[in-house]
């Protein structure tokens, strides 16, 4: 049977919230009327709207799409369809509680509250010890000490995307007063087909007190607090400064991401409630931009200890190989990077520019045109280039260049949709036949290939096993917008901070000259699946949802999708 409108309004009231309480994802109410998530503090829950947004992504929608981007890591492109199946195990569980939708989707339930003794545990530690020692290669005596003292421990196998798996290692978390409040759990076997570039289960226990995390201390444990994404990387850092830490009383934290906050509010209960002499803070967190950017926290606030009246001093630590501290110790390698917070800051604005490096201009926007100068270059060096030694600059100068022009002249053709009825029809016929673009790129691939029908990047058809044919031309369209950082120089010409020279970057900083951002749309690359190596057989797992025709197709299955 169809499923009706009221239906469907139904399930559109199912709280988003709610949905996070009942399957134990963890989240921090930031404000009256939002919350967000733990793990990725960017991610906004607003209750009242039940919709959220993504901010580090921009993906935003409702509790489906909250399922299928944040909870499952799909992409776009990919079948919402386990999303949706999730979606209905919620409904069902709230019918069968006999709840009222209307009050559900208004009123938060009351929050759960964590008990440590409901978290499924055994007696036995072989698998934690394996993984520990063995993948992730810490001392086993250090591994003995944690698991003796509690401060480790081998969950029990458990259920997740309808799989049974094996034992996870459970890090309980401490208040700063020692009671366990809250629990990491760490899968112990590799799954990149569900859990995408983490390659494992990594959850947070219903109901933990995000005001704490999984913590360790040395000697007093009082004057120095150390910041980590994961307990892991914590453990990592612990057994290799471990003589150190004792002599600098210090308290590890891990806060399960980068909400550099609860650093923050940890500080303060500990200075509030147990009187702590905190008078430095180790921000600890990985080498990468998301790390750099939430350390970056500590360098626009100050923090004051009043018990001992004195401004607590941070400073950043990374390691000296790899990512973090795990690598580092799986490497073999010990030391570390001390850097001051403005060196941090420094550094993210580095990392920030690479990232907008390879943003292309908007050809929509005229008075954009300047802001991509050519790159400045030096002399005395490119006379000694050969012709085919180009830098990273003139290359996506001319890589810039080669798609302004293929993107203008397939827009030259938009005056034939307002000369030609059939033309217009033909693309009204095409942007209705399922590709879940804009109508903007919807236009520039049906301008460029009539007869595509499955899109998807280059890499994205690798990661399908499937390969773009050799010499295939592709499908210019444009991604979501970016704010480029430009300079604007005496002459009002813009020059992109990734062109831009060293002295004309310090004049920027200096404040010479103005610095200002504007919007641009990089242009991405798409094939078409007949541009592939795909076989028949693997076609239809690759194509979206089709209509099901629900008069003549009586699946269980399909009626359980539709509904």
């Amino acid at each position: 049977m169809a499923v009706t409108k009221a239906e469907r309004a139904e399930l559109k009231k199912l709280p988003i919230q709610g949905y996070c309480d009942w399957k134990g994802i963890a989240y921090t109410t930031s404000s009256p009327s939002e919350i967000r998530m733990v793990d990725h503090d960017s991610l906004v829950v607003r209750p009242k709207m039940n919709l959220f947004v993504w901010n580090s992504t921009g993906i935003k929608g409702d509790l489906v799409d909250f399922i299928h981007y944040y909870e499952l890591g799909k992409q776009d492109g990919d079948s919402k369809g386990e999303a949706i199946r999730q979606q209905l195990a919620y409904a069902r569980y709230v019918k069968g509680e006999n709840i009222d939708l209307d009050k559900l989707a208004q009123e938060r339930q009351p929050a759960y509250q964590f008990n440590y003794d409901k978290v499924f545990r055994t007696k036995e530690t072989d698998v934690a010890k394996d993984y520990l020692v063995n993948q992730r290669q810490l001392d086993p005596q250090f591994v003995d000490r944690l698991i003796q003292r509690g401060e480790v421990a081998q969950g029990s196998k458990y259920h997740e995307n309808d799989i049974l798996h094996q034992n996870p290692v459970i890090f309980p978390w401490k208040s700063v007063e020692g009671k366990i409040v809250g629990a990491d759990r760490q899968g112990t076997e590799i799954d990149f087909e569900h859990y995408q570039k983490r390659g494992s289960s990594k959850k947070i226990s219903l109901g933990s007190d995000t005001s704490t995390g999984y913590n360790l201390s040395f000697g007093q444990g009082d004057k120095t607090l150390v910041l980590f994404e994961s307990p892991i990387d914590l453990l990592s850092y612990a057994q290799q400064n471990h003589q150190a830490l004792i002599a600098n009383d210090a308290t590890l934290l891990s806060i399960s991401g980068t909400d550099s906050k609860r650093g923050s509010q940890y500080l303060n209960d500990a200075i509030a409630k147990k009187q702590a002499r905190f008078n430095n803070i180790i921000v600890a967190f990985d080498n990468d931009r998301a790390g750099f950017k939430a350390a970056d926290y500590f360098d626009r606030f100050t923090f004051k200890n009043t018990v001992t009246n004195e401004t607590i001093q941070a400073v950043r630590e990374i390691p000296l190989k790899g990512k973090d501290w795990n690598e580092q110790l799986k490497a073999g390698v010990t030391g570390k990077q001390t850097l001051t917070m403005a060196e941090n800051s420094q550094r993210l604005e580095e990392l920030e520019q690479i990232v907008t490096e390879q943003s292309q201009g908007n050809p929509f926007d005229t008075k954009d045109q300047k802001a991509s100068a050519l790159p400045a270059t030096n002399k005395s060096t490119d006379d000694k280039k050969t012709p085919t030694q180009r830098t990273k600059a003139q290359r996506r100068q001319e890589n810039r260049v080669k798609n302004m022009a293929l993107i203008k002249e397939a827009m030259a053709k938009v005056t034939q949709y307002q000369t030609d009825p059939q033309a217009l029809k033909q693309l009204l016929d095409f942007t209705a036949s399922g590709l879940n673009y804009s109508a903007r790129n919807s236009l520039l691939i049906q301008l460029q290939r009539p007869d595509a029908t499955l899109l998807k990047g280059y890499r994205q058809w690798g990661e399908s096993g499937i390969q773009v044919n050799k010499g295939e031309q592709g499908i210019r369209i444009f991604g979501a917008p970016i704010d480029l950082k430009t300079i604007i120089e005496p002459n009002g010409e813009r020059v992109r901070w990734a062109d831009a020279t060293a002295d004309l970057k310090q004049k920027a900083l200096d404040k010479e000259l103005v610095v200002k951002t504007v919007k641009h749309y990089p242009v991405e690359t798409l094939f078409d699946v007949k541009q592939t190596n795909a076989t028949p057989d693997k076609i239809p797992s690759l194509l979206p949802n089709r209509p099901i025709d629900l008069a003549t197709d009586n699946s269980p299955i399909h009626l359980d999708q539709a509904y």
